[in-house]
C-alpha cells in the first residue's frame, strides 16, 4: 500500500516497523547501484501532460486529475509527476516543463560514489515514503564518538529527494545513539543549517562536498556538546524544570482540598520517570498520585531513585535503555535522551510507518521538543 513504508534496505538492527531487506553484504554498502536495488529504489519519474477529467483524490488524500476519465483536451504546460514501475502519481500538484527539472533516484546515489571510494562513509539506510514522494539516502560517517560508560554515539549524513513537486532537496547531519537507537537532528547555533536546493537548481558534486563538509563540521560541534552535556550533573529539580522547559509543560493548581498543590502534566511525569528506566503509568483520579510526590520531592532538592521505592504509580518494566550508563546518570545528556526517547516513540503510537519514520528523521517541526532539548543543552553547558 502507498500509505505504508515501501521497501528499503539496512543495514544492522532490523528497524522498528520490521520492512526491509538486511544487507548483509558489506560490499553492498559501497556500491550505489547495488544499494539502490536493494532498496527497492530502481524506479524512474516522467513528466505526463495532465488530461482534463475528473478531479479525484488518491489514497493519501491528494488529488490530481485522472487519466482514465480523459476528455479530449490536454492543460496547456500542466504535467504530473508518475513513477515508471507504477503508473502512480506521486506529485501533490501540477509541474511545468520548463520550472521543474526531473532528478531520478539514480543521480541521487551517483552523487555518492567518489565520497564513497574516498572513505567518508558507507551507506546504512535508504528506502521512500508516501508512495515515493520523498526518497532519501542515510550514509554513515566513518566517524563516531564515545562517552563515559561506553556509551557509543553514530554520525550520519542524510539526504532527501523529493518527487512531490512542492518540496526541495536537502542534506544535513544527525546523530544515532546506539544503545537505544534515538535520533537527534544536529542544527548549528542561530541557524538550521542543512543544503537545500529547489528544482531549478540540481545538486552536483561541488554542492555535496559542501554538504559533506558542513555534515563534518556539525558532527565536530554535536560530539563536543554532547561530552559537555554528559559532564554536566543535573539536580532532582534542575532535571523537572528542564522537562517543564523543553516540553512546553508548566505545572497546573489542582483542587484546594489537597493543600493548594500544583499538579505536572503527564509528559513530565513520564520524563521523570525515564530518567530512572520507569515506565510511567499515570494515577487514577481517586489515586495517590505517586509520581507527583516523587516530583514533589525532588523540587525540594531530593535526589529520588525510582529503583529503591514501592511506587505504585511506575511501573517495573525497562523501556528506556541506556538510563543508568555512566553518561546518562542524573546528567544533561541523560535528560537529553530521555526527551529523545519519547519522541521517537510517541510517533510509533500515533502515526502510520511513513508518519514516524518521517519525524524521526527529519523531526515533527522548526521548534519540536528534540530542537528544544538541544537549545536548553546549550544554554545550561555555556555553549
Amino acid at each position: 500500500m502507498s500509505h505504508e513504508v515501501e521497501n528499503m534496505a539496512y543495514f544492522g538492527a532490523t528497524p522498528w516497523h520490521g520492512l526491509g531487506c538486511e544487507i548483509t553484504d558489506l560490499d553492498t554498502l559501497k556500491d550505489s547501484k547495488a544499494f539502490m536495488i536493494a532498496a527497492g529504489l530502481d524506479w524512474k519519474v516522467a513528466k505526463v501532460e495532465i488530461k482534463l477529467g475528473n478531479e479525484l483524490p488518491d489514497d493519501l488524500g491528494y488529488y490530481h486529475l485522472a487519466n482514465d476519465v480523459f476528455t479530449g483536451k490536454i492543460v496547456d504546460n500542466q504535467y504530473e509527476l508518475v513513477r515508471s514501475d507504477t503508473n502512480a502519481v506521486i506529485s501533490q500538484k501540477p509541474v511545468t516543463e520548463d520550472g521543474y527539472k526531473l532528478r531520478q533516484n539514480s543521480q541521487m546515489f551517483e552523487l555518492f560514489d567518489p565520497l564513497i571510494d574516498e572513505g567518508k562513509f558507507q551507506f546504512h539506510t535508504a528506502g521512500s515514503l508516501y508512495g515515493g514522494r520523498k526518497v532519501w539516502v542515510l550514509a554513515e560517517l566513518m566517524t563516531g564518538f564515545e562517552l563515559p560508560g561506553n556509551d557509543q554515539v553514530n554520525n550520519f549524513f542524510l539526504f532527501t529527494m523529493d518527487h512531490s513537486g512542492i518540496g526541495a532537496n536537502s542534506a544535513f547531519y544527525t546523530s544515532v545513539r546506539v544503545v537505544c537507537a534515538n535520533t537527534c537532528r544536529y542544527a548549528e547555533k542561530n541557524a538550521d543549517k542543512k543544503i537545500t536546493d529547489t528544482h531549478k537548481v540540481r545538486f552536483n558534486a561541488e554542492t555535496m562536498r559542501d554538504a559533506i563538509k558542513l555534515v563534518e563540521k556539525q558532527s565536530v560541534d554535536f560530539e563536543e556538546l554532547a561530552k559537555r552535556m554528559a559532564a554536566t550533573n543535573l539536580t532532582g529539580h534542575e532535571q523537572v524544570l528542564f522537562f517543564r522547559d523543553v516540553f512546553k509543560a508548566e505545572p497546573k493548581p489542582i483542587s484546594e482540598k489537597n493543600g493548594g498543590r500544583f499538579l505536572d502534566q503527564p509528559i513530565v511525569q513520564k520524563a521523570i520517570a525515564l530518567s530512572s528506566g520507569q515506565e510511567f503509568k499515570r494515577a487514577k483520579p481517586d489515586e495517590r498520585n505517586v509520581a507527583q510526590d516523587h516530583i514533589d520531592r525532588m523540587l525540594a532538592g531530593a535526589q529520588v531513585d525510582y529503583m529503591d521505592e514501592d511506587v505504585a504509580g511506575i511501573q517495573s518494566k525497562q523501556i528506556n535503555p541506556g538510563w543508568n550508563m555512566t553518561s546518562s546518570t542524573n546528567t544533561l545528556w541523560g535528560a537529553f535522551n530521555v526527551v529523545t526517547h519519547i519522541e521517537d516513540h510517541r510517533q510509533r503510537k500515533v502515526s502510520s510507518p511513513d508518519g514516524m519514520l518521517d519525524a524521526t528523521l527529519y523531526g515533527r517541526a522548526s521548534n519540536d521538543p528534540k530542537t528544544r532539548a538541544i537549545d536548553a543543552a546549550r544554554k545550561l553547558v555555556g555553549a
